[in-house]
C-alpha cells in the first residue's frame, strides 16, 4: 500500500504515540500556543483527526511574557489500567532546567477526547520527560538534563528515577543512565521492554539537518546499555534533497496486528534550505532484526512510502474551509498565544465574531489580540469578510501570518493621516517596511491571503474585485531566518498598536483552503 507523510501536517514537532486495542493516540508539542499539548486519534495509524487538547484551562498553565519558542516541549503519552498519563514540559516555570527543578509535568484522562487534570508536577527537572511501566508494576521517570561525564565535558544525560505517576513523587534517587550514543544533544529519551531487553531510545544531532535517532538495550533498567551497532537508526542527514528533512525525535508502537511502527518528526523544504511550516509528524514501519529496530529497510522515509499498512478507516473531514462563527464555540485548529485571550465573543443572529484589540502588537511578548491557526499546506488561501471602521489612527485590524514575535505580516484596515487604508506590514526583527492602499468606501470589505512555497500575497476585495496590496517571502517566516523550532499560524488580528482599542471588529466568517500542489522550482544543489 502507499501512504503520505506527513501523517499529521504542519506544526506538529516531537510526536508520542500510544495504543489502547485498536485505538491509537498522538500528542504533540505546542510551545507558547494555547489550548495547548494537541492530540489526535486514529484506527489505523494513517488516517488522524483531531479530538481535542490536555491543556483547556486558564488554571492548568498559562506562559505569560514568555519568549517565542517557550511554554511546552517534548510530551509523552502512555495508558495504563484505563488513565492516559501525558507528561512533558513548562520550560518557563521556575527551575525548569535544574537537576531538582519543576518544570516538567503529568496530567491525566480517562477519556483523551474530553477534560485532562491539572498538573501534577515532578521534582526531577530537565525536558523531555517520559514515563515507563515495568511489568513489576514499577514506573520509571526519565529527562534530560546537561551534566558532567567522566572526561569533564558539560553534556545532554538522560537521568532517571522511579516515581508515583499519580502523585509525582520520586520513589528512587535521579541517577544517569545514558550520555547518549555519540551524537551531541542527546534528548528524548523513551523506554522500551522487548524480549528481555530494555531499550533507550534517545533523538541526537540536534533538531536540524543532522537530526537522527539512536537505540541502546539493556538486561536492567538502570543499565549499562549497548549501543546498537547500526546507529543512527533513522535520519535524513545523508540525503542530498530529502522530501523529509532533519527525521527525529521518535516514538515506537506496536500495532494490534504485532506490526511495528515508528512516529517522528520532520519538516518539508518550502525553497532550497528553508521550511516555515515547522516541523511535522511522520510515520515509518519497523522491523525487528537480531534484536535491534530497523526503520523502513534502512532507509530514509519519504513523503510518498510503500509499507503493508492496518486496513485503512477513512475519516470525515470535520474542518470545513470556512467557519461561519455562528454561535459556535471555536475549533479545535484554533490557538491564542501565552495566555486565554477574552476580548472576542461569539454572536448567533446574524453569525460573526466581534474581537477587541489590545495595546499588544505580534512584537511584544505579550498575548496579542491574535486567533490563529497553523499553516498545515504549501499552497493554502486564507480569507475574511471584516466589517471595521477604525476611529483613530493607530488601531488595526484584519489578519495577519506569524511565525515568531521577530518574522510575521500583518495586513489590516487602518486609519493614517485620517484616512482608512488597507496597510500590509512585514516585520524582520528590527526592519518593518509598510506599503498601503487607500479605501475610498465605507462597509465590509475582503481580505485574502494567497500562498505558497515562496510567496505569500495580500489581496483585498471590494464590490467583487480584487486588487493585490503586497507580498512578501515566506522564507522571512522560516526557521533559518526566524530562528526558533516553530511554526507559521495565520489568523485574525487586531491591536492598538500601545493603546487598547475603542473600535470593534466583526468578522462574518474565516476560509482557510488548500489549495492543489504546485511544482517545486529546482534546487541549486543536484537532487
Amino acid at each position: 500500500m502507499q501512504y503520505k507523510n506527513p501523517i499529521i501536517p504542519g506544526f506538529h514537532p516531537d510526536p508520542s504515540i500510544c495504543r489502547v486495542g485498536e485505538d491509537y493516540y498522538i500528542v504533540t508539542s505546542s510551545f507558547e500556543f494555547l489550548p495547548g499539548l494537541p492530540i489526535f486519534h486514529s484506527k489505523d495509524l494513517m488516517n488522524w483527526q483531531q479530538i481535542g487538547h490536555c491543556l483547556t484551562r486558564p488554571e492548568q498553565m498559562e506562559f505569560p511574557n514568555c519568549m517565542s519558542t517557550g511554554g511546552i516541549f517534548a510530551p509523552t503519552i502512555r495508558y495504563h489500567q484505563g488513565t492516559f498519563y501525558v507528561v512533558s514540559t513548562n520550560v518557563n516555570h521556575e527551575g525548569a532546567m535544574a537537576p531538582g527543578g519543576s518544570g516538567n509535568f503529568i496530567v491525566t484522562a480517562t477519556d483523551p477526547a474530553g477534560e485532562w487534570s491539572d498538573p501534577i508536577w515532578v521534582s526531577q527537572g530537565g525536558i523531555d520527560p517520559s514515563l515507563f511501566w515495568d511489568n513489576d508494576g514499577k514506573v520509571y521517570f526519565t529527562s534530560t538534563i546537561p551534566a558532567m561525564n567522566e572526561e569533564g565535558n558539560l553534556m545532554n544525560a538522560i537521568w532517571q528515577a522511579e516515581i508515583n505517576p499519580d502523585t509525582g513523587e520520586l520513589l528512587t534517587e535521579s541517577k544517569i543512565i545514558s550520555y547518549g550514543c555519540g551524537g551531541r544533544f542527546a534528548e528524548g529519551p523513551h523506554i522500551y521492554k522487548k524480549d528481555g531487553y530494555y531499550y533507550l531510545l534517545l533523538a541526537e544531532g540536534g533538531t536540524e539537518f543532522g537530526h537522527m535517532e539512536t537505540i541502546s538495550r539493556s538486561k536492567s533498567i538502570w543499565g549499562p546499555f549497548e549501543n546498537c551497532p547500526y546507529n543512527p537508526i533513522l535520519t535524513a542527514s545523508q540525503e542530498n534533497a530529502p522530501t523529509l528533512a532533519a527525521t527525529g525525535h521518535a516514538d515506537l508502537v506496536e500495532a494490534h496486528d504485532g506490526s511495528w511502527w515508528v512516529v517522528f518528526l520532520c519538516y518539508r523544504l518550502s525553497e532550497n534550505y528553508y521550511h516555515h511550516m515547522g516541523r511535522e509528524t511522520s510515520i515509518a514501519p519497523v522491523q525487528w532484526i537480531d534484536g535491534w529496530p530497523v526503520i523502513y529497510d534502512g532507509k530514509t522515509p519519504q513523503v510518498m512510502m510503500e509499507a503493508e499498512c492496518l486496513p485503512q478507516k477513512s475519516i470525515t473531514d470535520e474542518t470545513p474551509i470556512r467557519t461561519h462563527f455562528a454561535g459556535q464555540e471555536l475549533g479545535l485548529e484554533w490557538n491564542f498565544i501565552r495566555t486565554y485571550y477574552n476580548g472576542f465573543s461569539v454572536t448567533d443572529h446574524p453569525g460573526y465574531l466581534t474581537l477587541k484589540g489590545n495595546a499588544a502588537t505580534l512584537s511584544d511578548k505579550a498575548t496579542p489580540a491574535f486567533i490563529g491557526r497553523r499553516i498545515d499546506h504549501f499552497e493554502f488561501r486564507a480569507e475574511t469578510f471584516i466589517d471595521f471602521e477604525p476611529e483613530m489612527d493607530g488601531e488595526e485590524a484584519g489578519l495577519a501570518i506569524a511565525h515568531t514575535t521577530g518574522a510575521h505580516y500583518e495586513f489590516v484596515l487602518s486609519k493614517k493621516d485620517g484616512v482608512k487604508k488597507a496597510l500590509v506590514r512585514k516585520t524582520l526583527f528590527d526592519m518593518t517596511t509598510e506599503t498601503y492602499y487607500q479605501i475610498n468606501s465605507e462597509g465590509p470589505v475582503h481580505l485574502q491571503i494567497i500562498g505558497d512555497r515562496y510567496d505569500v500575497i495580500f489581496n483585498i476585495g471590494i464590490d467583487g474585485t480584487y486588487i493585490e496590496v503586497g507580498r512578501g517571502l515566506v522564507k522571512l517566516l522560516s526557521s533559518e531566518v526566524a530562528g526558533g523550532c516553530l511554526g507559521t499560524y495565520v489568523g485574525m488580528y487586531a491591536s492598538g498598536n500601545g493603546k487598547d482599542m475603542t473600535t470593534e471588529v466583526k468578522y462574518e466568517w474565516f476560509d482557510y483552503e488548500r489549495l492543489p500542489e504546485k511544482a517545486k522550482k529546482p534546487m541549486f544543489f543536484s537532487e
